[in-house]
Order: C-alpha cells, then sequence, then structure tokens
C-alpha cells in the first residue's frame, strides 16, 4: 500500500518544529478560543445579571411607592366615604358655641383615626367652603389664600375627581427654605349637599418614606419620580440631578434630559411607570445608573477569565516544556549516540531512561550495544584464544618431540624387541610391548582435540597397564565411570597426564602398595572426574607453589603436565571449569575437575 504523500513532508519537518506547531494549533490557539468565547458568555451574562439587578431594584421601588400613593388614595377613600363626616361638613352651625360642641364631641377625632392606620400619612386635612365652621386642626376653610396654593390650583386644572400632587411648601420661620410635598387631593363623595358647599381631602405622604425607598436603592441605581409633565420631581441626595434641582432658582423641578447633562452617555436609563391607575396615569420612575458598576462588574470577570486563561496556558505550557525537554534530551542523546555506532563506539546511554517508549528505545539500544561489544570481545577473545591453543598445542608437539625419539625407529626398534621376545616365550614383554605400540600409535594417529570420556579412559587404562608392569605387584589402579558419562566429550590428554602424575610424583616414594583410583561421573550438569593416589603426598607450601604455577600459567615448570591440562582445559571452557587440588603429607593427593558439558560445544574448536 502506497504512504500518502503529505506524510513524507511532515516526517520532513525537524522534531522541535514539529512540537511548535502542536503547542500552537493544539494548545495555544484553542485555549485562547475558548477563553474567548468564555470571555464573551460571561460579559453578556454579567451585562444581563447586573440589568437583571437594576430591574428588579427598579420594581421594588415602583412597588413601595405606588404602595405609598394607594395607601394615601385608600385614606383618602375612607374619609371620603364617611358619611357621618359629610353630614356634619355640610351642616350650617348657629354660633361658634355650636360648632364646637360638634367639634369636641364628633369631628375632633374623627380625622385622625384614618391617620393613625397609615403611619406614612404625615398630615390629614379637610378644606371646606362651609363659612359656620372655624378654620382649624384638620378642618381648614377653603379660602383665597388656600386657593393660590400649588396643589389646589394643579388639582382644580386636572378635573379629576382625585389628583395626585407634587409641590413644594415653605418652612414657617425660614423663609428662605421649603419642603418639598406629595400629596393626594378628593373631593368629598357627598351625596346630597344640604349647601352648596365645597370639601376637598388632602392626603400628605411622608416623604422621608420616598427618600427611604430611593436612597434605599442608590447602590444599584439612582431613582427620581418624574410627573405628568416630564419633570424631575424627587431624586435621592445623591442622584446626578439632586445638586440642580436645589440650584438657585429652580423650582424644584426640572427636565430629567436637562438634570444629566453631560453625564447621559455614561448612564443606563430606565423608565417605568409608577402605576396603571387613572390618578398615576403620566406619573414615572426614571432609573438611572452608572454604566462603570457594570463596568467594573465586567472588569472583574474579564480579571478572572484573564487569569484563567495565564494559568492555563502557564500550565499547559510548563508541561509540554517539560515533555518535549524529557523527549528532546533522551532523543537526542539516542541520536548521538547511534551516530557513534556508524564510528566504532559502543558507548552506553547512562541517563534515567524512564518507562515510556523512549525509555524502552533507550535500554533496547543499551541491550543492542552491550550485546554488539559483548560479541566483539567474544570474537577478539576467541582469535585470542585459538592462537593460545595453538601456541600450546605447538608447544606440547614441541615438548613431545624432544622428549621423545623418531616414531618410526621407534616401532621398528619395538618390532625388532617384539620378534626377539616370541622366539624366547617372553609373554609378559610381550603384552607391554603390544600396549605401549598401541599407546604411542593412538598419540600419533590422534587428530581430532575432543574425544569421548570412552577413548580418553582406555588409552589411560593401557598406560596404567604398562605402569603396572613396571611396578608389578606393588602397584595397583581402579577405573569406575558411569554409563551416561561415557559419552561425554572432553578435550583429549585431559586423564593421562593426571594419572601418569600421580604415578611419577606419588606412587613411586612409598614403600607399600600404590593405589590410582579414577572415577567419572556425572552430577549437576558437570562431568565429574577424580583422581586420587595413596601416595607421599604434599605439605601445605608445595601445594600453593603448584596452585601459583596453575595461577601463573608457568610453561617451565617441573609440573607441566597438570599444568598443561589446566591451561587446556581454561581455553576450551573458560571459568566454567573448576579445577581443585586436595593433598596431605604421606596421606596421598586427590585432583577434582568439573567440566561443563550442559554446554553444546566448548568455546575453541579447531
Amino acid at each position: 500500500m502506497q504512504r500518502p504523500s503529505y506524510l513524507d513532508r511532515i516526517n520532513d519537518i525537524p522534531l522541535k518544529y514539529k512540537f511548535i506547531l502542536v503547542y500552537v494549533f493544539c494548545v495555544l490557539i484553542p485555549i485562547v478560543s475558548m477563553n474567548l468565547v468564555f470571555l464573551n458568555e460571561v460579559t453578556s451574562m454579567v451585562r444581563e445579571r447586573e440589568t437583571e439587578n437594576l430591574r428588579i431594584s427598579m420594581d421594588r421601588a415602583r412597588y413601595d411607592l405606588e404602595d405609598l400613593v394607594r395607601s394615601a388614595v385608600a385614606v383618602s377613600h375612607s374619609v371620603s366615604s364617611d358619611r357621618f363626616l359629610c353630614e356634619m361638613l355640610e351642616r350650617r352651625y348657629a354660633g361658634v358655641n355650636e360648632f364646637y360642641d360638634v367639634y369636641y364631641t364628633y369631628l375632633r377625632d374623627r380625622i385622625n383615626r384614618y391617620a393613625s392606620i397609615y403611619n406614612h400619612i404625615s398630615e390629614l386635612s379637610i378644606y371646606t367652603t362651609n363659612h359656620t365652621m372655624l378654620s382649624g386642626g384638620n378642618y381648614l376653610f377653603l379660602d383665597e389664600q388656600a386657593r393660590k396654593k400649588e396643589w389646589y390650583g394643579t388639582f382644580v386644572k386636572s378635573g379629576a375627581p382625585i389628583k395626585l400632587c407634587a409641590y413644594k411648601e415653605r418652612v414657617p420661620g425660614r423663609a428662605a427654605s421649603s419642603d418639598q410635598r406629595l400629596t393626594v387631593v378628593r373631593k368629598l363623595n357627598v351625596v346630597e349637599p344640604a349647601e352648596d358647599f365645597r370639601h376637598l381631602v388632602k392626603v400628605d405622604i411622608d416623604i422621608n418614606q420616598v427618600f427611604e425607598i430611593f436612597n434605599r436603592e442608590a447602590g444599584y441605581i439612582n431613582i427620581c419620580l418624574v410627573d405628568q409633565e416630564n419633570r424631575v420631581i424627587y431624586a435621592p441626595y445623591n442622584s446626578y440631578f439632586r445638586e440642580r434641582l436645589h440650584s438657585p432658582g429652580g423650582n424644584g423641578a426640572q427636565d430629567f434630559s436637562g438634570a444629566l447633562g453631560a453625564n447621559s452617555k455614561e448612564c443606563i436609563i430606565l423608565d417605568y411607570d409608577l402605576g396603571e391607575a387613572r390618578y398615576l396615569h403620566g406619573w414615572r420612575i426614571l432609573g438611572i445608573a452608572d454604566k462603570r458598576i457594570m463596568f467594573r462588574a465586567q472588569k472583574r470577570a474579564y480579571l478572572l477569565i484573564f487569569g484563567l486563561a495565564l494559568a492555563s496556558m502557564f500550565l499547559a505550557t510548563f508541561l509540554i516544556f517539560i515533555i518535549v525537554r524529557s523527549f528532546n534530551y533522551r532523543l537526542m542523546k539516542l541520536s548521538k549516540h547511534m551516530a557513534g555506532i556508524e564510528h566504532q563506539h559502543f558507548n552506553l546511554i547512562e541517563m534515567p531512561e524512564g518507562k515510556d517508549e523512549i525509555g524502552g528505545l533507550i535500554r533496547s539500544f543499551n541491550l543492542m550495544a552491550a550485546k554488539i561489544s559483548s560479541l566483539i570481545n567474544d570474537v577478539y577473545k576467541l582469535n585470542m584464544q585459538k592462537k593460545d591453543l595453538e601456541i600450546e598445542r605447538v608447544r606440547a608437539e614441541l615438548n613431545f618431540l624432544q622428549s621423545q625419539i623418531n616414531p618410526h625407529f621407534l616401532f621398528n626398534t619395538l618390532n625388532a624387541i617384539l620378534v626377539v621376545c616370541v622366539k624366547n616365550n617372553y609373554s609378559k614383554v610381550i603384552e607391554v610391548i603390544k600396549f605401549f605400540a598401541k599407546t604411542l600409535r593412538r598419540l600419533i594417529s590422534w587428530q581430532d582435540d575432543l574425544v569421548t570420556v570412552e577413548e580418553e579412559l582406555a588409552f589411560a587404562d593401557m598406560y596404567l597397564k604398562i605402569e603396572k608392569f613396571r611396578f608389578g605387584e606393588k602397584f595397583q589402579y581402579e577405573i569406575n565411570a558411569e554409563e551416561n558419562a561415557l559419552s561425554c566429550r572432553i578435550p583429549k590428554m585431559t586423564l593421562q597426564p593426571l594419572i601418569e602424575n600421580a604415578c611419577k610424583h606419588g606412587i613411586q616414594t612409598i614403600k607399600g602398595i600404590g593405589l590410582i583410583r579414577t572415577e567419572v561421573s556425572l552430577a549437576a550438569g558437570n562431568l565429574r572426574v577424580t583422581v586420587e593416589d595413596n601416595g607421599s603426598g604434599m605439605d601445605r607450601e608445595k601445594l600453593e607453589q603448584i596452585r601459583r604455577q596453575l595461577a601463573e600459567e608457568d610453561s617451565n615448570s617441573e609440573n607441566i603436565g597438570i599444568c598443561n591440562v589446566y591451561r587446556r582445559l581454561k581455553l576450551y571452557y573458560g571459568d566454567e571449569v573448576k579445577f581443585r587440588m586436595i593433598s596431605q603429607l604421606k596421606c596421598g593427593t586427590r585432583v577434582l575437575l568439573d567440566i561443563p558439558v550442559n554446554r553444546r560445544q566448548p568455546l575453541i574448536l579447531v
């Protein structure tokens, strides 16, 4: 299957640029995009929340203010519906005494009981044109001075039976100051007027409670009361137009747009009708909120989101930097060491590998480099061991040739001796010569370095028979071998030098009967060879000397046979071969060999 071409183009991009592309398109851009979307949503939510808070504040103020007005209207309705009170107002009194009798008996406390029900009523008054009544208390005469007041003119001008009026009234004793008033004016419902009198109920709402409503909401929004002529009538103390309402020469009411002035662009304006009742038509409450409040809320949201974006970007950048640095550092190390292999430098990567895929690559590289180095060393050692083996073989042959006569001459001489022995019937000499000839022929004819244990024991047996002829009854020997050990292959001339050493240094020096015991067995995957004699043995100093000679590989020592066996076994099997020599003076010597047979072949094959 053909690979897509774009994969080849991607593979041509350096790794660090790939990480930069992944960071920009998979981390940076998504984080910025998500935070921008989140910022837009949060900004909309903040704007909606703040707008809803303003609406809630406006609804609460409108409801409370409407409740004040409705309560005043309810009081005026209760007074207007009092039939007995209306009859007392329509009555023509004969004199002052008669009026006072009626006043103290019926009228004085009759009005106050209505006002006492509602704590937001500051004053309750009845104006009448009945000239037989005296003006005072809650009952006032509707004279020319009263008719000149603003509330009366507003009521008459409207022509409505009930009217909500806002006006200012001067404070007695303070000519330069005046109080804001909010009043409900209503005609009394006189069903059958006895005289042509006119009666009005005037209910003054406690203006402080109006201001409390406005000031209560001032933390969210500045609320003002606007009348039917679009004039700002009441406003809280800290509003935008409070200063204009009390400016010198002002009449206490201005157009609200003029009251705002240049601040109108910085404000949010909410306009609510005060109520649906007829007497409230045209009355509105105007909510003016500073946009900076909303901006501050949005700014807090901006700062929060910006902080979260920075934190997420910093965390993502930090993690990616650490991860990329880990990848890049280890990959560069791996690349550097792999380049070193081209120059035959098989150095291991010495660093914490990690448990990820790159760590697995580093471990595999170290294992590969170690195996390559080990193979190279093994090949080098094999070559060196082959050379050592060749040298040992040549040395052995030279030693043999130097110590022996010409084999052909030796064979001819042995044949001549054999003919003489046959003619003279020397049967024992005949057997010895035959064994010696076979031994010599075997030495010359052996070509392989490895022989079976069975062949090696047969050769050792012929040598022992010759030694038996030499020593006679003074010499005995035993050869014991397990059946399953006979087929194992070992280097040739492994047992005969050990047996020869036992005969030469052990048996010859004793007066009694000498015994050489040879045992071969398999134990724990090793071929166990034991050659033991009951000869003179060695003291500790002599034994240590031989061990040093074995370790130093001294070929010029007098123990050339045993040293030759030890060196050849070391060349074949390395450190896996075990060689031990145990001896005690006048008690004999024991040589033990442990040769590995679980190896398919020795280290050296020649």
